[in-house]
């Protein structure tokens, strides 16, 4: 079949295979569908979806951001990319990483201890303190994220043009690794509730942050809340095509370890419709497993 375009009235002409488009629709809904079956099932997925509707809705009244209908292409995408990381870099993540990380930390003797004695302190003051830690060490596991060595494994969570409830979920296996290992390690010596009403509403509060830092809400006091924690807006400097801010705001909860590390950029002084994702060209393909493009672009 023929499809026709026209381009400063010139009709050029491609050949469309629909066979080959059919045939990888069907493979990729096969496959969106089976991992969706999988990752159905998960407390956290329930939640990851019902929060993210629920600012979605919010994001529809007060937005930050100019409003973007994604395309059918940049939906199907986000979609896929969610299912991969729940359903698999999570599951992977969780038997080959947290797991054996966690016994093996906990065989060390004095780290054993340590653990025993944190599960006698009140419960909000656990908390409190594996945030504190978790998000510090996180900030420069962020960091590291963005160095020549491991940018190609997170390119492809920047590489997104307009954020929305699916964007946070935007990983390769090992950006899954180095963002939440973190969290492993900080759980041994801070062990946090796995099961029961805090266990879900320590879920609930890590997906509403998930959402919330890529969302597209114009929240009240925003300046104000910057001093200490991450807001939709100084999350999104970071994911500017820009270097200079998409190499700033790293933070994930709280916002004072870019002031004290030099690394903070004042919302107050971007454009809000600041374009976002990558200033260089990659196949999606290639951005999803962590490779660079074909021919080397260095992070500029």
């Amino acid at each position: 079949m023929i499809s026709k375009t026209y381009t400063n009235n010139v009709r050029i002409e491609k050949s469309v295979s629909w066979q080959a488009l059919l045939s990888k629709a069907l493979l990729f809904i096969c496959l969106s569908v089976y991992l969706g079956y999988l990752c159905w099932t998960s407390q956290r997925t329930l939640i990851f979806v019902e929060v993210g509707l629920l600012f979605m809705a919010i994001a529809y009244f007060k937005p930050y951001r100019k409003r973007v209908i994604p395309t059918y292409t940049e939906i199907c995408l986000e979609l896929f990319a969610v299912i991969m990381t729940f359903a698999v870099f999570f599951e992977l993540y969780n038997l080959a990483i947290d797991q054996p990380s966690v016994k093996l930390l906990l065989s060390v003797n004095q780290i054993g201890q340590f653990h025993e004695w944190v599960m006698g302190w009140p419960i909000w003051l656990t908390i409190v303190c594996y945030y504190i830690v978790a998000d510090f060490i996180a900030y420069w596991g962020h960091r590291l994220l963005h160095s020549r060595w491991f940018w190609h494994s997170h390119a492809f969570h920047h590489a997104a043009k307009h954020l929305n409830l699916l964007s946070g979920m935007r990983t390769s296996f090992l950006h899954v690794v180095i963002a939440y290992l973190p969290y492993t390690i900080v759980w041994v010596f801070f062990p946090m509730p796995q099961a029961g009403s805090i266990g879900v509403s320590i879920i609930i509060f890590e997906m509403v942050n998930q959402h919330y830092t890529h969302s597209n809400i114009r929240f009240p006091f925003q300046k104000q809340l910057e001093w200490v924690f991450v807001t939709p807006r100084f999350h999104f400097v970071h994911h500017s095509a820009v270097r200079k801010y998409s190499d700033s705001n790293y933070g994930f909860i709280f916002s004072i370890w870019d002031r004290i590390f030099g690394t903070y950029t004042d919302p107050e002084n971007v454009d809000p419709n600041e374009p976002l994702g990558l200033n260089y060209e990659n196949s999606t393909w290639r951005l999803m497993i962590g490779l660079p493009p074909k021919k080397s672009v260095a992070k500029s």
